[in-house]
């Protein structure tokens, strides 16, 4: 495999200054407490989420599993080294390196969860139970009562019909209440899945097919740990370690190991790919920040395509509903007609 030879850290990576931190942990935390007060949603909980780790000493080893804390760590120790004799930082330059840090975050984190896409599809999915609970309750049930005083044999679609607006009929109230407190339910299981995780991954990013997403939080780990003066063969084997995509967990191991040659598929995936077999650090570390944030840019996109045609289909599923409804009700009628016009 044509992997590229492990480069030795750099000396002033933040293994060999870690106490450089430690000692700046609480003003650091202070910093970002002061920062995340000026924000709200998402981004304020994963600042806090930083703070907190800040706050507790937690070692050199933990702070690499963070790519969020690593971004404010790093660039915190670039500061710190930039002044002769072991001086404090002024208070300018504390702000200085916390919003430089913020910036890195920032640019490398995935964009907030987004519900707003969300409401036109949920919007039209309500209006279709809300269809088919009205017509069970006030349309099917009148012609139930029709066809039992002819007591005719009723088609199979229209049997079909008349058992799912029964079962609508004896439970409206349960069909009621389980449509009004799904989207709470999500909504609060959404923000309490991205407390504690990088970079605010939720439940359902981590559990449903944004791998593009994944896959970007994953280079930008690589490189934020790359640029502390983390190894190669290290840095991505922690970074698929910590990663909630399974697949990338096992690339990582086995492209590490030197058992797979390519870490994902090589033609849809290629940019990371070639990143990866770089041997210039400093380009590396640059390349992957890169194709993470094209990874995110492409997710979104992918996602509103999705979400648009899923918008369609609902609606496509509207009218086939009533066609199919109001075929299978008036199927009988023409057995009716024939037999009074015979």
């Amino acid at each position: 495999m044509n992997q590229p030879a492990e480069e030795i850290p750099y000396s002033n990576s933040l293994k060999n200054h870690w106490h450089t931190i430690e000692r700046s942990r609480s003003v650091m935390a202070e910093r970002i407490r002061s920062l995340a007060s000026t924000l709200s949603g998402p981004r304020q909980r994963q600042l806090r989420s930083v703070e907190r780790w800040l706050a507790s000493s937690r070692g050199y080893d933990k702070v690499l599993e963070r790519p969020d804390v690593l971004y404010f760590c790093q660039t915190w120790l670039d500061a710190s080294l930039g002044k002769p004799n072991d001086e404090p930082l002024t208070e300018p330059e504390m702000i200085a390196a916390i919003g430089k840090g913020y910036c890195k975050f920032e640019s490398s984190a995935p964009p907030p969860r987004n519900l707003t896409p969300f409401l036109y599809p949920a919007l039209a999915l309500f209006a279709w139970l809300l269809m088919i609970a009205f017509g069970s309750v006030f349309v099917i049930a009148e012609f139930r009562k029709m066809y039992d005083e002819f007591g005719i044999e009723l088609p199979m679609a229209t049997q079909l019909v008349m058992g799912i607006g029964s079962w609508f009929e004896a439970n409206w109230p349960w069909i009621f209440c389980l449509t009004i407190l799904s989207p709470i339910v999500l909504l609060i299981s959404l923000r309490l899945s991205q407390r504690g995780r990088a970079f605010s991954l939720s439940w359902f990013d981590r559990r449903f097919g944004r791998f593009r997403i994944q896959l970007s939080v994953w280079g930008s780990h690589v490189a934020s740990l790359l640029a502390a003066g983390v190894g190669d063969t290290e840095a991505i084997q922690i970074a698929g370690r910590c990663s909630s995509n399974k697949r990338l967990q096992t690339s990582s191991k086995l492209f590490s190991m030197g058992r797979q040659k390519y870490l994902v598929d090589p033609e849809r995936y290629p940019l990371v790919n070639n990143s990866l077999t770089l041997k210039n650090r400093a380009a590396k570390i640059a390349i992957l920040e890169e194709t993470g944030r094209y990874y995110r840019s492409v997710g979104q996109v992918v996602q509103g395509w999705w979400l648009d045609w899923l918008s369609k289909a609902i609606i496509a599923m509207i009218f086939l509903t009533v066609f199919f409804v109001a075929t299978s009700l008036y199927m009988p009628m023409f057995s009716i007609i024939s037999g009074l016009t015979g």
